[in-house]
């Protein structure tokens, strides 16, 4: 899944943009036309899954034979191809007719003022990771939330389809490697609060227990406040996680953080 890159966009959370077009299709669809939301004029959840296909696959060509699968999946109408043009010509009047191209293979097109939001989201998170790999922890903060807040939400919410279990998981990988990176912000930018860090740690842990960056993340941060005992529990949890589950033992980076919080004990 490749970044697409916006010309002259900001990336702040809650920042009013001059976006022409913006299709939210994490959580509950939304489309937001020349600043009018627009979704209840779609014809249904037909109409809604059309729309997802398309704007998901922005700028690559679809056929017809495709958007029937996405839209009826194993249960088309007898004459499929008469029933998607009259809901093609539907779905062109909400975003706008020059929004899909094409006519015998069709194609959202992207443009700098329209926004979809999961593309946003993969742009959002690899200048996360292009700025924390290079020590640019406040040019990251901003971008990883931006990532973990979209990623978080449930891709299609109400729509199930193939293509859709295909695309959630995807987005959920998205959304925890920017709240990590969101997290790991927090502990490295010494004005920030170290309770949010242990909490966005501890989220971390929660929504993927066997992601030991999680739990280094809340190991450090809980270090950083004092908690060193606190934090030895969290290895001693996780060790026995692995241990359990998987038959294995943490990775040496997490073992580091937890040699070097007993040595701190071991002095205190």
């Amino acid at each position: 899944m490749q970044p697409r890159r916006w010309r002259n966009r900001g990336g702040k959370v809650g920042e009013t943009l001059a976006w022409s077009l913006r299709v939210q299709l994490c959580g509950h669809l939304a489309i937001s036309r020349d600043g009018v939301r627009v979704e209840a004029r779609l014809p249904g959840k037909q109409g809604a899954r059309l729309l997802g296909y398309l704007a998901v696959n922005l700028d690559r060509w679809v056929t017809r034979d495709e958007l029937v699968d996405a839209v009826w999946g194993d249960s088309p109408p007898p004459d499929a191809g008469g029933a998607l043009a009259p809901l093609l010509s539907k779905v062109r009047r909400v975003v706008g007719t020059e929004r899909i191209d094409g006519r015998t293979s069709l194609r959202f097109v992207a443009a700098d003022e329209a926004l979809v939001d999961v593309h946003w989201a993969v742009d959002a998170l690899h200048r996360a990771e292009s700025a924390a790999a290079a020590g640019d922890w406040r040019g990251a903060f901003q971008p990883a939330h931006t990532a973990h807040l979209i990623g978080s939400r449930t891709f299609m919410l109400g729509h199930e389809a193939p293509w859709i279990d295909a695309w959630r998981p995807r987005l959920t990988e998205v959304g925890l490697r920017g709240l990590e990176i969101h997290a790991r912000c927090l502990l490295e930018l010494p004005s920030e609060s170290r309770a949010e860090t242990e909490r966005l740690a501890r989220d971390l842990v929660h929504e993927a227990p066997f992601r030991e960056s999680g739990y280094r993340l809340l190991m450090e941060a809980l270090e950083r406040t004092g908690n060193r005992a606190e934090a030895l529990r969290v290895y001693e949890g996780l060790r026995q996680l692995l241990a359990e589950e998987l038959g294995t033992s943490p990775d040496p980076q997490t073992t580091a953080i937890h040699e070097r919080l007993l040595r701190l004990d071991s002095r205190a």
